[in-house]
Order: structure tokens, then C-alpha cells, then sequence
């Protein structure tokens, strides 16, 4: 693992240390694994990008952060020292993410197609029901309500 994963990982640790509604490290983790498990059987990607913006990718959520423009992704990458361009193309990567602001649009490059299939991928099964449940208690939305939004995003 090189010195810049190990930094990011350290620093989702710390950005969620308080989290518990299932948008956590240990889901930027499994985003991360299985991110770079596909990306390890794509020829095209770029590695570097699809590490740093499956692991950033809960950085700045609407749900979790009052921040804008990708403030903590853009103010990390930037303490790193990632050039611009990098930058640019790990926060379009970010943005190409989310369900709830794609709305059915999909990513238009291998790297945003690799990290949001990951992140999806973590939202069934198992640990996407326990997630539901954890974001459901702390967010006070109804877990039926939830659970019928999951799947209609994902079972069409």
C-alpha cells in the first residue's frame, strides 16, 4: 500500500470516528476493497484514482457534512499534495457516486463506473440491511420506507 491510501485511510478514520448511521471508515473500507478488486481486472482505470475516490467518496455527503464543493475531499488531496488535474479527476469520480444526486445517471468514466458500482454493491445483502437500520435510527426515517427506496433502486 502506498503512503497516500495509507494517509486517506487514516483520515476517513478520523472524519467518521463519530458516525454510526452505516456511512462509516469501515463502509469506505469495503467501498475501497471491492473497488480495487475490480480495478485489478480492468485494464483501463486509473489505480490511483479509483482507490482515493472510493475511499473519499462518503467525504463530503449531503447527509453527514454541511460542506460544499467537495470541501474536506478537495482541502485533503490538496495536504497531500495530489496535482490539480488528479484533484479534478478524483472529485468527478466523487460526484459520480451518490444515488440520491445521480438520479439514474451513471458515470462517465471506468474509474466513476468501478467506485460506484462498489458502493452500491455494499448497499444489498447483509451489511446494506444493517446499514438501513443504523440510518434509519439515526436519521429517524422509518426503516420500511428506507428499505422500499433500496429496492427500488436496485432491483429495476
Amino acid at each position: 500500500m502506498n503512503d497516500t491510501i495509507r494517509q486517506a485511510e487514516e483520515y476517513i478514520t478520523k472524519l467518521f470516528q463519530n458516525n454510526t448511521d452505516g456511512h462509516d471508515a469501515e463502509h469506505s473500507m469495503r467501498v475501497y476493497r471491492t473497488a480495487m478488486a475490480i480495478a485489478e481486472k480492468t485494464d483501463d482505470c486509473d489505480k490511483e484514482i479509483v482507490a482515493l475516490g472510493a475511499l473519499l467518496h462518503d467525504a463530503d455527503d449531503y447527509k453527514l457534512f454541511s460542506t460544499e464543493n467537495n470541501a474536506n475531499a478537495r482541502s485533503f488531496l490538496g495536504n497531500i499534495g495530489i496535482s490539480k488535474e488528479e484533484k479534478e479527476k478524483i472529485i468527478h469520480v466523487i460526484n459520480g457516486v451518490s444515488f440520491s444526486h445521480n438520479k439514474g445517471r451513471h458515470p462517465d468514466t471506468i474509474e466513476g463506473k468501478i467506485v460506484q458500482d462498489a458502493d452500491r454493491l455494499d448497499a444489498i445483502g447483509a451489511i446494506g440491511i444493517a446499514r438501513t437500520f443504523a440510518l434509519a435510527e439515526d436519521t429517524e426515517i422509518h426503516w420500511m420506507i428506507l428499505c422500499s427506496i433500496s429496492m427500488t433502486n436496485f432491483c429495476c
